[in-house]
């Protein structure tokens, strides 16, 4: 974001509708407000968002314990939104009742009031690589993602779905959706991107580790060719000195150089800038990628283009430019030189591909040069002794005149040489005693600077020990949600076991009884394989689809070989019909008693009379059928 309450639209639903309903639900968890800003650049965002909470709020804020996470990747960013320092421009869509309010006018530009900087924790985050902020009431990650492969979209999703409390609302760039995540953001306002956290919490993807980029080395420039999603700014007084990589020794020294370095090609497309040129050239914007010519508004821009037409020539121009600074006192000037210095590519053309313009400040050596007094020579005395001894050189004044003005210029002479004597001693313990003064202010600058530079890194140092306290937080919070899955999987095995077990002791009495019913069968079925084999007549069980299940040694002795499909006959010698036969007719579940006649291999006929009916035989519907040799009674009469 480049300027503060960037779309408007947005800014008065979150004013109307959001905020206030975030600032209810808090009144229930502690008065605990949280916000995370990611990808903040530098700074307009998280401020506009503290601004909003501070006029709803107004009195009350003091009840409330609110933090506005505001996290980039790059580190040069974040510093410089840490300091709050803007130009005008960028305050052109703020309320004029909230900029009387929550700025402070400095030199043609605005400073963010403490009381809204206080409730704004700047810090480097990188969402690839980093753990999320938890409890979160509202993340805003406008115009990030598209940025992302798909992979990384994911990833960032899934941690805002576990920052984001239950309920907690995302909102995301006009060309931005959660669709590489779904299941755990329903949409709430499909126009102004805004998307409430449902579902359960999930847990935090593996990071996948990730360098940043370094200051573009000069040896190979990189083009712009498009909009840069991290700015790279100047970085803070004494950020990056220790621990430092020795590739990085270079950046480092480009970036504290208290000459300003501009490094732009061709189209004037700024390839990188160190601190001291944005603070001269007033540049306040993330200027990587962006015209020079036009960013550098104070500086005449037919001058530095010729500059910069001349350096990629291969001359050296040298210009100073006057120009009104922030930083310069209300009414005066600001004297800078600015010279083009061209950059050759290594090779046999010795192409030149990029300038180098170096910017310094000679105002305070004008001003020296102005004001140095002129020290009165002995040429000026001489002269001002012969002027008054002319005045009594005239032909008519006699000896003694000429000899009382003699003396009279001497007595003067000694007195003015006397006198330049004295406002001679009197200069040099002057000019010696400003030169301790300028020491001593020089020595109590330095102190100051450093001092300053200490303070900001400890502001720097309590802010990211506090957005590490964040992370450490959230990932105890990922091991106790962690813990408690493994609790609940393990009650829930330790539940599986104790039925397996019962289980297991239902099958094993089952298995007992099973036994004891197979050995009592086994008893039953001894008992009646007995009785049949007592009995001398033949014995037929069959089943519903006439499957022979038993037979006795009497009925295998009167069939012999045919078994149970033999041929019978009726009493007129017609073959019986197969559903006439006495074993399907058991199969149907029929009572009767029929004779029958069959012919034996020997051409000898035998008459049986076959006895059915139906029974349950372990525990199926069955038939039973009794036969018994009727031939010797051939004579006897057939029942009906």
């Amino acid at each position: 974001m480049t300027d503060f309450f960037r779309d408007l639209e947005l800014y008065d639903y979150l004013r109307q509708k959001i905020l206030p309903e975030v600032v209810e639900e808090a009144r229930a968890h502690g008065n605990e407000l949280r916000f995370w800003t990611a990808g903040c650049a530098t700074g307009e965002e998280p401020y506009s968002l503290a601004i909003l909470l501070s006029d709803i709020l107004g009195p009350e804020i003091d009840e409330f314990s609110i933090r506005v996470f505001a996290t980039d990747v790059d580190s040069h960013a974040v510093a410089y939104a840490r300091r709050g320092l803007y130009p005008a421009a960028s305050l052109e869509q703020v309320p004029e009742d909230l900029r009387v309010r929550y700025f402070m006018p400095v030199d043609g530009g605005f400073e963010v009031k403490k009381s809204v900087r206080r409730l704004v924790v700047f810090a480097p985050h990188d969402l690839g690589q980093r753990a999320p902020f938890p409890r979160i009431d509202l993340a805003l990650c406008r115009n990030v993602l598209i940025y992302f492969t798909p992979e990384l979209q994911r990833r960032a999703l899934q941690l805002f779905a576990f920052a984001l409390r239950s309920g907690g609302r995302l909102i995301l760039g006009k060309s931005e959706t959660t669709s590489p995540l779904p299941e755990h953001f329903a949409v709430e306002d499909s126009r102004l991107k805004v998307y409430r956290r449902r579902g359960d919490r999930v847990l935090i993807p593996m990071a996948d580790i990730r360098g940043t980029a370094p200051w573009p080395s000069l040896s190979s420039p990189t083009r712009s060719v498009g909009p840069v999603p991290a700015p790279r700014l100047a970085r803070p007084a004494g950020a990056g000195r220790n621990g430092q990589a020795p590739g990085e020794t270079s950046e480092q020294l480009l970036l504290d150089l208290p000459i300003g370095v501009v490094v732009v090609d061709r189209r004037y497309d700024v390839q990188a800038i160190n601190a001291t040129a944005r603070r001269l050239l007033s540049v306040h914007s993330t200027a990587i990628g962006e015209d020079l010519v036009h960013l550098a508004r104070r500086v005449p821009s037919d001058t530095l283009r010729t500059l910069i037409d001349r350096a990629f020539e291969g001359a050296s121009p040298s210009e100073r430019i006057e120009m009104r600074s922030l930083e310069a006192p209300s009414g005066t000037s600001r004297l800078l030189e600015v010279t083009g210095v061209p950059h050759r590519v290594d090779g046999p053309n010795q192409t030149i591909d990029s300038a180098v313009l170096l910017v310094s400040d000679v105002t305070p050596n004008e001003q020296q040069e102005a004001q140095a007094p002129l020290a009165p020579t002995e040429r000026d005395i001489a002269l001002g002794a012969l002027e008054q001894l002319e005045a009594v050189s005239e032909p008519s004044a006699d000896s003694a005149q000429v000899e009382e003005a003699i003396r009279a210029a001497r007595t003067a002479l000694e007195q003015f040489v006397s006198s330049f004597d004295r406002l001679d001693g009197q200069l040099r313990e002057h000019v010696d005693a400003r030169r301790q003064l300028l020491i001593a202010n020089q020595e109590l600058t330095i102190s100051n600077t450093e001092l300053r530079s200490q303070n900001e890194d400890l502001l720097l140092a309590n802010e990211e020990a506090q957005a590490a306290m964040e992370e450490i937080e959230t990932l105890s919070e990922e091991q106790q949600a962690s813990n408690e899955e493994l609790e609940t999987l393990n009650e829930e095995l330790q539940a599986t076991i104790e039925e397996l077990n019962t289980t297991n002791d239902d099958l094993e009495a089952r298995g007992v009884e099973l036994g004891e019913a197979s050995d009592l069968l086994e008893l039953e079925r001894s008992r009646l394989a007995a009785i049949l084999s007592s009995i001398g007549d033949g014995v037929l069980v069959v089943d519903q689809s006439g499957r022979t299940i038993l037979t006795n040694a009497a009925f295998d002795q009167m069939f012999g070989e045919a078994g149970t499909d033999f041929e019978a006959e009726d009493d007129q010698g017609r073959p019986l019909p197969r559903d006439a036969r006495p074993q399907r007719r058991a199969a149907n579940g029929e009572t009767f008693q029929s004779r029958f006649v069959l012919i034996s291999s020997n051409g000898t006929r035998r008459q049986f009379e076959a006895i059915s009916r139906p029974i349950d035989y372990d525990g199926h519907a069955s038939g039973v059928v009794v036969f018994r040799d009727i031939t010797e009674r051939r004579g006897a009469p057939h029942p009906e």
